[in-house]
């Protein structure tokens, strides 16, 4: 890319006169520039841009207040680095045809379960690894976002994963005995007891939809790290059990919205079962159990489900904790 187009593209203004004409490719780390590119210096110091222009830099592209006496180096200054990087961005989304689909954030967490062939793409909410994705990205590439703000700043249109009705979508449950398997037919592929909680099935046969449209396999690498409707098993005494290996467990929900899903999901299929909130959450007003503190919850009487307002790695912890059992002596 030319200088003189990088400087009005990112709406910047050329501080001096360069010998250098162009510039073949862009970096964000200071460390892992290579001759002829340009720098982008998102929070970055002077030193950070001096040693940028050692490796190699052509352009540096800052909000810095920064002088060279080089003139093979371009310094191109700007109001805002992360607005000329979502300027960059939209100019090569275009040039690359790349198409846009927004999902919710549940869905981007099913998403970060399977595996993505290289014609699709999970976008960062990181603005630096995003601006490298869109480098790196092939033409036509699907770039798949929650970040609905951003997908308005980068295109013109966009898709969504519900844009189908479930009507549309060809798919049977099969055995809905337990919350946190799902055993499904989808079009002819059958899929057998994911460790996947089946509340979630709507979106789940969204993502399969959309593969199918788009000639991908649908390949689970492995749901352990899906962090909603997250059980942990305990016996009677709270002590935690191998997974499914108990009657009862608690189920960790951190997210409001779905939080609120789930609980009237449970509440219509069983009686035994707490929702359970901290006191002045923002979910408090529909809870059975409210406590102070995470230790409260092993107050809880007999119960099969328990739905805590709380992240899962907390209550895991609580519970692997020891109990001080009081003593007669």
């Amino acid at each position: 890319m030319r200088i003189e187009n990088l400087t009005t593209l990112v709406n910047g203004e050329l501080k001096n006169s360069p010998k250098i004409s162009m510039i073949n490719g862009f970096c964000i780390d200071p460390n892992s520039i290579k001759v002829g590119m340009a720098y982008l210096a998102l929070n970055a110091t002077i030193d950070d841009a001096l040693l940028a222009i050692k490796s190699g830099a052509y352009a540096i592209i800052t909000d810095l207040n920064l002088n060279s006496k080089d003139d093979e180096i371009a310094i191109i200054k700007v109001d805002s680095v992360v607005m000329a990087m979502v300027r960059l961005m939209r100019f090569i989304s275009a040039q690359k045809e790349l198409e846009f689909v927004y999902i919710t954030r549940l869905q981007s967490s099913i998403l970060e379960c399977l595996y993505l062939p290289r014609s699709m793409c999970l976008f960062s909410c990181d603005i630096s690894k995003a601006f490298m994705q869109i480098i790196d990205a092939d033409e036509k590439t699907q770039i798949m976002s929650c970040d609905e703000a951003m997908i308005d700043k980068l295109s013109f249109s966009y898709s969504s994963l519900d844009d189908d009705s479930l009507s549309d979508l060809h798919y049977d449950l099969k055995d809905t005995k337990s919350l946190f398997f799902t055993t499904i037919l989808f079009k002819d592929s059958y899929y057998s007891e994911l460790k996947f909680p089946n509340i979630f099935i709507k979106d789940l046969v969204s993502i399969m939809s959309f593969f199918d449209r788009h000639g991908v396999g649908f390949r689970v690498n492995s749901f352990d790290d899906f962090n909603h409707f997250k059980a942990i098993f305990i016996d009677r005494f709270f002590n935690i059990k191998e997974f499914g290996q108990s009657y009862r467990a608690i189920i960790c929900e951190s997210d409001e919205e779905l939080f609120k899903l789930e609980a009237s999901s449970l509440r219509a299929k069983f009686s035994d079962i707490f929702i359970c909130a901290r006191v002045g959450s923002s979910v408090a007003f529909m809870a059975d159990f409210i406590y102070n503190d995470i230790k409260d919850i092993k107050k809880l009487d007999e119960f099969k489900y328990a739905l805590v307002f709380e992240n899962y790695e907390d209550v895991e912890s609580m519970l692997a904790q020891s109990i001080d059992e009081p003593t007669l002596f």
